[in-house]
């Protein structure tokens, strides 16, 4: 199987920025894969209805499908699976099936299907991320920023967070995995990290394991970051220093007392969040 990428964000940086139809005239492509989060629903409609004009099968995933898959069936979108979960694990799976047994008249594609990962799968039978795909020049010229997963989910049990709708509240990646997507990130030249865990947190042996990983492997890249607000203090800011850690993103429940009662937070006060919150910027800074 053959298979391309295209950004329509990254083409406004580097040539060629097609438009959809110059896209599909250039790819001719058999099936096109679309991760739709919630602000890029409406496009994602757009794509995929000219995608289906054309005869190709049409996949969705994302965090907004594996959300909101059951609600929006219904809709007009021109989809023929929608992939829940892993999509790193059911995509190769959809792929080989279609490839295998290839589909010759549309009436015979099964309409609005929900293809499933397996909650129980883990990292380590995901392949790679190949940022080898991405254009040179958007990572060196415009210092693109790589991505990583150190854990996913929460094990938090927010009610009013869409995670407590997936199958599982938070896995782990083991060291010897984040090394190898590490050692992919050095080699292209990336400067710097976005750590996209919903929290990012290691205790002490994890966080020993992983300081020794990157010194070796990354030591001059930098590191962002995101964590809840009141998990931080000052022990926890020293280690992220130290790993080279210099953006935070900070998660604030919220500082109005209404608010936090319509989230179920009734036993904590939003004068109490202001004052945190002023604390722990102050603190990092």
């Amino acid at each position: 199987v053959k298979v391309d990428f295209y950004s329509f964000e990254y083409a406004k940086l580097i040539s060629p920025n097609y438009s959809i139809e110059e896209l599909f005239r250039v790819y001719q492509p058999d099936i096109i894969c679309v991760t739709v989060l919630t602000h890029s629903y409406p496009f994602s409609k757009i794509i995929s209805r000219i995608a289906k004009e054309r005869g190709c099968f049409v996949v969705w995933g994302g965090i907004y499908v594996s959300q909101k898959a059951r609600n929006i069936l219904s809709d007009q979108n021109y989809v023929d699976y929608y992939i829940m979960g892993e999509g790193e694990l059911a995509l190769p799976v959809l792929i080989e099936t279609l490839a295998n047994q290839p589909i010759t008249h549309k009436s015979q594609i099964p309409k609005n299907e929900i293809f499933f990962s397996k909650s129980h799968d883990s990292f380590q039978n995901c392949a790679l991320p190949d940022y080898s795909i991405i254009p040179n020049e958007l990572i060196s010229k415009h210092k693109l920023r790589a991505t990583l997963e150190t854990s996913r989910g929460c094990k938090f049990k927010c009610e009013f967070c869409s995670l407590n709708n997936l199958s599982y509240k938070q896995k782990d990646k083991g060291i010897t995995r984040i090394a190898s997507e590490l050692e992919i990130i050095a080699h292209l030249g990336f400067e710097k990290v976005l750590i996209c865990d919903n929290n990012f947190m290691l205790n002490n042996q994890k966080f020993q394991e992983f300081r020794s990983c990157k010194r070796k492997i990354a030591p001059e890249i930098k590191l962002r970051i995101t964590i809840r607000l009141d998990l931080i203090d000052i022990h926890m800011l020293r280690k992220f220093k130290d790993i080279g850690v210099d953006e935070i993103i900070i998660g604030i429940e919220h500082v109005d007392d209404n608010i936090l009662s319509s989230m179920k937070k009734t036993n904590t006060h939003g004068k109490r969040w202001l004052k945190m919150t002023e604390e722990k910027i102050k603190l990092a800074a």
